[in-house]
């Protein structure tokens, strides 16, 4: 296969300060985004892994198992599937857009310094949207050959003392893009999240709603209607508190209003991923109570019923809902057990491979050798 990476070196004292203070406001490990309502299973599932140190992406083959085909990019890396394409989101210290098609990077695009790209959704089967969480633009990009198309500022959002809006996830219903935005002052999660709305063909701007809770983590288009989990303030210890100030929270489209569905409290902390089996009305969640404790846990959308699922404890790694296979992957980071762990709605079952990383982010794509 194919190996390409891309590093900067350019990056001016004050990006890599910024750069520095929004991995620890933001991040604990992992895919922190749940791009795109539930997707259909395509051929296969890509898994891009890390060690913090090291980046390769990986496939499990028809056997379920990692085959040893892996290419080399930056360790902090998201993997999304669009229209059945596997893009690779290159984000600090590389800020690039790949595209891997038949185990070869078709394309890489350069973005701008600091970008830090964060979601990517498809308009048709032509164009489609990308959010840099460390810019103030948003992207139209030619799906085919990752070049923008257009640009459109996001300047608006920005809160004082930041530089950027922090557009982490990406939706699209209709005709009507939305982009979630954490609004960071000074990098700490103080004021609510908020979401904007645009028309997805030219970007103009509809309307706004914002979220009752801060630091908005993941967003999911379900039975018509906006879910957004948070994860709120992080504490003195870098972790996230069991209160009433994270949470699931149910957006209105239609009354541009959001209410707080299931919170930190009834969980036991604030959201770091979610994903959505829509046939059972179950939302799926990684509860980051701190650094390497973060369970996963099961909530019905309906009755608001809360379960653990044993054997994941630290499911930072990624999460992915196949909606036709009916089953949860899931990125278990736990130290000395690092491994993807299948979940089926009764067991959970760990895919093994040799010499594998950590995995960090999950998704299905089409192209096979």
């Amino acid at each position: 296969m194919k190996k390409q990476k891309t590093t900067k070196t350019n990056r001016s004292t004050l990006a890599l300060v910024i750069t520095s203070l929004a991995f620890i406001t933001l991040t604990a490990c992992g895919d922190s985004s749940s791009s795109s309502a539930p997707q259909t299973s395509e051929n296969a599932i890509a898994v891009f892994t890390s060690d913090f140190n090291t980046g390769e992406l990986r496939f499990i083959g028809e056997d379920g198992e990692y085959t040893d085909e892996k290419i080399s990019f930056i360790q902090d890396s998201k993997i999304f599937s669009v229209n059945g394409n596997l893009y690779v989101l290159e984000r600090y210290g590389a800020d690039n857009i790949s595209m891997v098609k038949n185990g070869k990077v078709e394309f890489q695009v350069s973005l701008e310094d600091g970008a830090n790209p964060s979601d990517l959704v498809a308009i048709d089967s032509k164009e489609g949207w990308l959010s840099q969480e460390g810019s103030t633009e948003l992207l139209k990009i030619d799906l085919a050959t990752g070049k923008t198309k257009k640009n459109v500022s996001l300047k608006n959002f920005v809160v004082k003392g930041n530089v950027s809006p922090n557009a982490v996830n990406l939706e699209i219903l209709g005709d009507t893009l939305f982009v979630l935005m954490q609004r960071l002052d000074q990098f700490a999660a103080t004021l609510p999240g908020l979401i904007a709305m645009f028309n997805a063909n030219d970007g103009k701007l509809l309307d706004t709603i914002s979220l009752k809770t801060p630091n908005p983590t993941s967003m999911t288009a379900y039975n018509g209607q906006l879910y957004v989990s948070t994860l709120g303030s992080y504490n003195s210890n870098y972790g996230t508190d069991a209160d009433n100030k994270r949470g699931i929270e149910k957006i209105s489209i239609s009354k541009k209003s959001s209410e707080l569905l299931v919170t930190g409290k009834d969980l036991g902390a604030g959201i770091y991923n979610m994903a959505v089996n829509p046939d059972k009305n179950i939302a799926y969640v990684t509860v980051y109570s701190e650094y390497g404790n973060a369970p996963l846990k099961a909530i019905d959308l309906e009755s608001k019923k809360i379960s653990a699922i044993k054997g994941i404890n630290d499911a930072e790694g990624g999460m992915f809902f196949d909606s036709q296979k009916g089953l949860l992957y899931v990125g278990d980071r736990t130290a000395g057990s690092e491994s993807l762990k299948i979940y089926d709605g009764k067991e959970v079952k760990t895919v093994t491979g040799n010499k594998v990383l950590p995995p960090y982010s999950i998704a299905p794509f089409s192209q096979v050798e």
